[in-house]
């Protein structure tokens, strides 16, 4: 380790997270054999800095009323996508410091940490600029921030319910790690909904780094896809918390009943007060009521808590075990 050359140590520490580089440079500190190590390291840990980035995309009506801007169809030049997307993006230290527009330099320690895409500018105070495809492309897939960098959240938004070219959208998420924290998907269309059933499978996979997954959509297909990802979750054991939302449609009594039965095959552990939850969005229509009953594991390592708009594993407790009750959430069939 201490035979390394100073450009090689450089190589390595860019795969390190904050996590680590602040071992290193513990470890390296006053060591002279050690001496790159920890001078690389601090100097990670001072330059690296994280961007969030705010994509829009113009919808329908906007494109036909503004008859100056090209309009854009699938196999459109490059050259017409430019004029239309258009990107704010700002630089903010890893003590959540705001330092303002991103000037472009050092892009070898950056890291995502918020990507919003939307048909809608989501703040009119930013500055808004048109990007080159392949810049963009080039930023997006950069790494995201983790927990291990000693970020509380990072997340991806992506509002496509009216966005004109659905295709520079998929093209735009392809791109990005699947580890971001927070995850928001809301979409009415159809030429989305073709190609969410990968992304969405992408994310089930790497789900160790979720903390919230919001998944909305119009269609009966992506409502069921959205729910086989759900049933993976409550096969498997977490150790973090973990909330998805899906629509109020997507659940019925056979297909709770099937995530009922997986979560019962499973081993049953919830790591302390760790869990995962299913919540039915309030504002999707549903009666609201106060009752709730648990399920008790066959190995009565934990509990499943099911209440008018969520079921949620918790631990085992023999006093809370009751009937239960599919109706007591949707109603007799």
């Amino acid at each position: 380790m201490d035979l390394l050359s100073y450009d090689l140590v450089d190589h390595l520490v860019q795969f390190l997270s904050r996590k680590d580089l602040e071992t290193v440079r513990k470890v390296a500190c006053g060591r002279h054999e050690l001496s790159n190590w920890q001078l690389l390291a601090e100097h990670h840990l001072r330059e690296r800095y994280l961007l969030g980035i705010k994509i829009y995309i113009p919808y329908q009506d906007e494109i036909e009323s503004a008859p100056k801007r090209m309009k854009l169809e699938e196999g459109d030049d490059t050259d017409d996508k430019n004029e239309e997307i258009e990107v704010s993006v700002e630089k903010r230290l890893f003590t959540e410091e705001l330092v303002g527009p991103w000037d472009f330099k050092k892009l070898q320690y950056a890291s995502l940490r918020d990507v919003s895409i939307s048909w809608y500018h989501l703040d009119d105070n930013k500055n808004y600029r048109p990007f080159e495809m392949q810049q963009l492309l080039s930023i997006l897939s950069l790494p995201v921030a983790t927990r291990a960098d000693s970020i509380k959240s990072s997340s991806l938004s992506v509002n496509g319910s009216a966005c004109r070219f659905a295709h520079l959208v998929l093209e735009l998420i392809q791109v990005l790690q699947k580890t971001f924290m927070k995850v928001d998907i809301f979409t009415t269309l159809n030429d989305m909904n073709l190609r969410m059933e990968d992304f969405m499978r992408d994310y089930i996979n790497q789900e160790a780094f979720l903390g919230n997954l919001s998944f909305s959509c119009d269609t009966i297909r992506n409502q069921r896809i959205s729910l086989e990802g759900i049933v993976t979750l409550f096969k498997k054991r977490r150790l973090t918390p973990l909330t998805v939302r899906i629509p109020v449609d997507s659940l019925s009594h056979p297909k709770i009943q099937e995530i009922v039965e997986h979560w019962k095959n499973s081993d049953g552990y919830v790591a302390g007060h760790k869990e995962l939850r299913m919540v039915r969005d309030p504002w999707m229509g549903f009666e609201s009521r106060t009752q709730h009953d648990y399920l008790p594991h066959p190995t009565k390592r934990s509990s499943l808590l099911q209440s008018s708009n969520y079921l949620k594993i918790v631990k085992f407790k023999p006093w809370t075990v009751k009937d239960w009750n599919l109706n007591l959430l949707f109603g007799a069939e």
